[in-house]
């Protein structure tokens, strides 16, 4: 087996990104990748077209403000060995209140994408589409869109674009909401900040 770690590196890494990244235990043979002050969506279409080329079986994104824990590769390896085609992780935007980066419905009107609010707590389940700061995805997936994969359209961002592309072409995106990953910020933004909306209360 043969991964791609792929960072699309807008600004500075944080160091605790770096930490997680030199803790993180490989599977199979792995390189990293990255591209530097591009836009995100330029940057994560040259890492996709490096992945192609060089041959890797799988590409696991990881945002260059992200924490997690040295298990993530091991453990989205065994979704995709499960059969997805692609898997992430749970994390949070970095905003009050906490909203996890995954979603239940993509629409072309707005609201273009649902949250998934009520998310079911320690399970592996099915979304409909999710940020891509800690996500790995078979190559296959990428190498078989027609246009580049992540190129933005209508009014969605580049990542969830490219689970539009997936849903076209019949790929299935899975969600552990076990592996924990961390939103670098002014503060770490993770599960223990969420709050369904349904819920009363103030800010954390």
């Amino acid at each position: 087996m043969k991964t791609m770690i792929a960072i699309p590196a807008m600004e500075q890494m944080y160091s605790w990104t770096v930490k997680c990244l030199c803790d993180l235990r490989p599977v199979g043979e792995v390189k990293t990748e990255f591209v530097i002050r591009a836009p995100v969506d330029e940057a994560r279409n040259t890492l996709a077209q490096r992945a192609i080329e060089g041959g890797y079986d799988r590409v696991l994104w990881i945002d260059s403000d992200m924490t997690f824990e040295p298990d993530l590769m091991e453990r989205l390896s065994a979704l995709l060995d499960d059969g997805w085609d692609a898997a992430t992780g749970l994390y949070f935007k970095r905003t009050f209140p906490a909203e996890p980066v995954i979603y239940e419905q993509l629409d072309l009107e707005k609201p273009a994408a649902y949250p998934y609010w009520a998310y079911p707590k320690d399970s592996v389940f099915r979304v409909a589409a999710c940020g891509f700061g800690g996500v790995m995805v078979k190559t296959e997936c990428l190498r078989e869109t027609k246009e580049p994969p992540f190129l933005p359209f209508h009014h969605f961002s580049e990542d969830l674009s490219f689970c539009v592309r997936m849903a076209e072409n019949e790929r299935r995106i899975a969600c552990d909401s076990r592996i924990k990953l961390g939103h670098m910020g002014t503060i770490v933004f993770q599960e223990k900040l969420y709050r369904h909306p349904a819920d009363k209360g103030d800010e954390p």
